[in-house]
């Protein structure tokens, strides 16, 4: 790793999908640096040196501060938040949680490298076959996006008043081991652990979109931190630049089970993003700032969830 890269980062949400991938790619990209873990209880993060766990909570403050000083963090990823469709939830653990974080830093060590994960429910829908950049109205279509929206908004601004050296990585749709079941891959995955069910349910799989391997996610957080005085108060795009059909994922993951399986399109579609058909990101601008650009390639990733979902393959 280069010399730019900062001897301690934080990273909130450490125990969440995303964010166990980031820590895990830390720990192996760079041993030489910290890793402080913050996630609310019960859910530490194993590869981290330190795990602190807590809310992000004004209640909290005290501790969070306490952390950043004694670690003397240099950099912090910040993934945590909710994809609860609760309004007082999203609100509360995004944006609330966000712009107090950022207050604590700036008091304690502004002008700290700050990478916050967005999200590309912040754009507009965009009809096939264009590609979302940086430059795409930034019109959400559901209360996740608008608040997310609003919680990048946060970011730039304090990074526009020299707060943080803040800026947003807008991720599309990142998949991997280990996601909730709350999610498609992640109901995929738990049909596939289950010996006794012959029909997977699930909602509508004639959308498209651009989904990003977790791991190359993980690899360009790293990569940001290093070159973040490049990339200050920016929006950087991170997918894989292709978009792919969900019927494709899904109908890949079960080409792994063993047992014959069916499939119905008779549940309700993901309120965060049914109503987008089509989403594909252009990537660009990751490129030309970041150097950075996904290695995995779509059927990889399916293979390695498959075959890391216990029974998925006998």
């Amino acid at each position: 790793m280069t010399k730019s890269m900062p001897r301690c980062v934080l990273v909130t949400g450490a125990g969440g999908f995303i964010g166990r991938h980031i820590v895990e790619y830390l720990r192996r990209a760079s041993p030489e640096t910290q890793v402080v873990a913050l996630d609310r209880t019960g859910r530490e993060n194993r590869a981290a040196d330190y795990c602190v766990s807590c809310e992000l909570t004004q209640e909290n403050q005290s501790q969070i501060t306490e952390s950043i000083l004694r670690h003397d963090v240099g950099g912090l990823v910040h993934c945590a938040g909710s994809t609860n469709l609760d309004q007082e939830s999203l609100v509360r653990d995004n944006l609330l949680a966000t712009t107090m974080l950022i207050e604590r830093i700036s008091r304690t060590k502004p002008r700290l490298p700050f990478c916050h994960v967005g999200s590309s429910a912040e754009y507009k829908a965009l009809d096939k076959p264009q590609k979302t950049s940086e430059d795409t109205p930034e019109e959400p279509v559901s209360e996740y996006g608008r608040v997310k929206l609003q919680t990048t908004q946060v970011v730039l601004k304090a990074a526009s008043n020299g707060e943080v050296c803040g800026y947003v990585l807008r991720l599309f749709n990142p998949i991997g081991t280990g996601m909730p079941e709350t999610n498609l891959v992640g109901c995929v995955c738990k049909f596939l652990r289950d010996d006794q069910e012959a029909c997977l349910r699930v909602g509508s799989l004639n959308s498209y979109r651009d989904y990003v391997d977790v791991r190359d996610v993980a690899r360009a957080v790293v990569v940001s931190l290093q070159q973040a005085e490049r990339i200050i108060g920016q929006v950087v795009n991170i997918g894989s630049g292709v978009a792919q059909s969900t019927r494709n994922l899904v109908n890949g993951l079960l080409g792994f089970c063993p047992r014959p399986v069916s499939v119905e399109e008779t549940n309700p579609g993901s309120l965060r993003s049914e109503v987008v058909y089509w989403q594909e990101a252009d990537i660009s601008r990751a490129q030309q700032l970041l150097g950075w650009q996904p290695k995995i390639m779509f059927e990889q990733t399916i293979e390695h969830i498959a075959l890391n979902c216990p029974k998925g393959r006998q």
